[in-house]
């Protein structure tokens, strides 16, 4: 996962209001934020088993991949698709979205992250993301 084209992403038009050390620090702690994450997540589902299902390109240029998680909730089978948008980087490619139910990282991060800086700032903003992975 390409946490900083993510960022950059997310951070839509305040990406570049930042200086080149508010955008380090911010993909730091969002790095940090989503490994946690990831981790509290797989501990919770340590039985399940992924399927490639399909690779095609998007209007944009992206490769997607389309997966599905074969895991169980309360005993109950369960199935999740995940697609992973790609992009390439430098002759490989690189997942910069992870889009669970049509919704992807990137579009929830942007939403929020846009409320909190209009809010609070580069700075409140950087405050929740450290309270968040302090609480992981």
């Amino acid at each position: 996962l390409d946490i900083d084209e993510l960022g950059k992403r997310a951070m839509a038009s305040h990406w570049s209001t930042l200086t080149k050390e508010q955008q380090a620090r911010f993909t730091t702690v969002l790095r940090e934020l989503i490994e946690a994450s990831y981790v509290r997540g797989l501990r919770a589902n340590l039985t399940y088993s992924v399927e490639y299902a399909s690779e095609a390109t998007d209007a944009s240029g992206n490769t997607v991949v389309l997966t599905k998680v074969k895991t169980q909730r309360k005993g109950k089978p369960l199935v999740i698709e995940v697609e992973y948008v790609l992009v390439s980087s430098g002759g490989s490619l690189k997942a910069w979205d992870v889009r669970t139910d049509g919704v992807g990282l990137v579009e929830n991060y942007r939403v929020m992250f846009d409320k909190i800086m209009k809010r609070e700032k580069f700075e409140g903003l950087i405050k929740r993301m450290q309270d968040k992975k302090a609480k992981s």
